[in-house]
């Protein structure tokens, strides 16, 4: 598998940066159906056949030695990959195994516009009579080492742990909010992280903020019945707690959280009343990422927006203008009213 990292050189006296390729080889287990727990399943649909028949593909996502474990899918046709897709270049850089894996990571900078250039040919070439000064070789190569380890095979194809397996939402109604949703399976490879990032200068993004357990679409026949390209349907749930999921107060803790990141330098300044505040806040946010709350509490949310204020700076209202909006979105969303299920990484 290919990474991708930075090298200064010196060339005629001048210093640049340069990226570079490197490649991983590993050992991927193999691993037998009979020793994983299958955790859910569904179907994909794929088109028609001659026939006028769905061609549907299966999908199931496993557990195998406590680990949950998606299947790696080719995000232009939706098939399953298999370990012989990854041997050598690819030069539809759309089409490269490696994308699949390299989504929902937070990766090294640029990782995908390199893969995109490498899959088109790019050469990574160092400039003659050229000297190393320094290089993110080291770090990069431990992180894509850490990547390729979380691989298996089973009956030829290729799955990659994931954090979480759940259900992504985004608002497709045009001019009424909510009234269409596209809803699909979604494979958090980083404990929500990469979801998580949005612009607090742009517009808000409703696709940053939805994701809902996967038994919020047990009965998929509730979602669609409608036979697309790339719709989900039969979505059978056969642990729900391996897959529970509070996207709500996941958001919303990461939100406050950020928040706190970012005022605690100055907290000490605050009356003694805010200060008392902030503490029971972090407090009570750091047992709910510490897996010891099943959900963010309400009175703290109320506090957090409750600090809103013209005097704070503009980046720290954002944040608290965008928990109000995700607190009415979750509010108001209906994932069984004109929703379709979809797949996406």
């Amino acid at each position: 598998m290919p990474y991708f990292y930075y090298v200064h050189q010196l060339v005629g006296g001048e210093t640049k940066k340069r990226a570079m390729v490197g490649y991983v080889d590993r050992d991927v287990p193999v691993v037998d159906k009979a020793d994983v727990d299958i955790l859910a399943t569904w179907s994909i649909f794929l088109g028609e056949d001659f026939g006028d028949h769905a061609e549907l593909l299966r999908c199931q996502c496993v557990r195998w030695r406590g680990s949950v474990y998606a299947p790696v899918m080719d995000e232009v046709t939706g098939r399953l990959l298999a370990l012989s897709d990854f041997e050598g270049k690819v030069s539809d850089a759309y089409k490269s195994p490696h994308r699949s894996i390299f989504r929902g990571l937070v990766k090294s900078e640029n990782a995908l516009q390199l893969l995109h250039a490498y899959s088109n040919g790019r050469a990574f070439n160092l400039a003659k009579n050229s000297i190393i000064s320094s290089s993110t070789e080291p770090e990069c190569l431990a992180e894509m080492e850490a990547v390729a380890d979380t691989l298996i095979v089973m009956e030829g194809h290729v799955f990659q742990k994931a954090s979480r397996l759940h259900l992504r939402v985004i608002d497709r109604s045009n001019p009424k909010p909510l009234d269409i949703v596209e809803v699909w399976p979604d494979f958090s490879k980083d404990d929500g992280q990469s979801w998580f990032r949005f612009d607090l200068d742009a517009e808000f993004n409703d696709s940053s903020i939805f994701r809902f357990s996967l038994d919020d679409a047990d009965h998929s026949e509730d979602l669609t019945e409608t036979y697309q390209d790339g719709v989900v349907h039969d979505v059978k749930v056969f642990d729900s707690t391996a897959l529970a999921f509070n996207g709500r107060s996941d958001y919303l803790a990461r939100m406050i959280n950020r928040f706190l990141l970012d005022t605690a330098s100055d907290v000490g300044e605050y009356p003694k009343e805010t200060v008392a505040q902030w503490v029971d806040v972090r407090d009570s946010v750091a047992k709910y990422h510490a897996g010891l709350t099943p959900s963010v509490d309400e009175a703290v949310i109320n506090t957090f927006l409750s600090w809103d204020s013209p005097a704070l700076s503009p980046q720290r209202r954002a944040l608290i203008a965008h928990a109000r909006i995700a607190l009415e979105r979750y509010a108001t969303v209906d994932l069984k009213r004109n929703a379709s299920l979809r797949l996406g990484s």
